[in-house]
């Protein structure tokens, strides 16, 4: 049945997609049983898309609203569920697992739990990108520009603000004066004429 649980798990944070969704490997399995527990996971496969009250959730698991919304407001301390409060109700939403991992260092602590879900999550990590293949790109490195460094700027009339790269993977280079040829007075006549001609 616990098993059950966490591949229902698996399934629903599949569908969520995302860089890291879940994945039915070994390592997911053996992080997402140090994040969550199996009552736990059975709440987070309760919750429909969207947010939704505690009353809602728990008629989905069948299962007493009050003790619903006490699972579902540890699970938010947890950082494993997105959690806000309109009107005086709390409302509750699934967390992508990506979050889920930010989620868990936002405090700050470097406690025993967290060393051993940083090292959990570093190997589902890997174990995911040796089965999907790593990130792809979508920007092209060589043009990203550090803003951590403190950089002279340049200008070289590009019309764009650029700064010199550390990383040597842009070369700058001082632009030299620019000729420009001597205008035609008929080209330039027979051009007026015609844009004045058609609007």
């Amino acid at each position: 049945m616990e098993d059950q649980v966490y591949q229902e798990l698996c399934q629903k944070m599949a569908k969520r997609g995302g860089r890291f969704p879940g994945m039915d490997i070994p390592e997911y399995y053996n992080l997402i049983k140090e994040l969550f527990t199996a009552e736990e996971a059975a709440v987070f496969n309760a919750i429909p898309k969207g947010y939704h009250p505690a009353n809602n959730i728990a008629a989905n698991l069948e299962r007493n609203e009050q003790e619903t919304f006490s699972i579902l407001e540890q699970m938010a301390d947890k950082g494993l569920v997105l959690a806000g409060e309109f009107g005086g109700t709390s409302f509750y939403g699934i967390t992508p697992l990506d979050n889920i991992f930010d989620f868990q260092f936002m405090r700050g602590t470097s406690t025993e739990r967290d060393k051993k879900l940083a090292k959990l999550i570093h190997a589902y990590k890997k174990a995911v990108d040796k089965a999907k293949g790593g990130p792809v790109l979508n920007y092209p490195a060589t043009r990203v520009i550090p803003i951590d460094r403190k950089i002279l700027d340049v200008c070289i009339g590009c019309g764009v603000c650029a700064t010199g790269c550390p990383e040597e993977a842009i070369d700058l280079v001082e632009r030299g004066e620019i000729l420009i040829p001597p205008v035609d007075q008929k080209a330039l006549s027979e051009a007026v004429k015609n844009a004045d001609y058609t609007g």
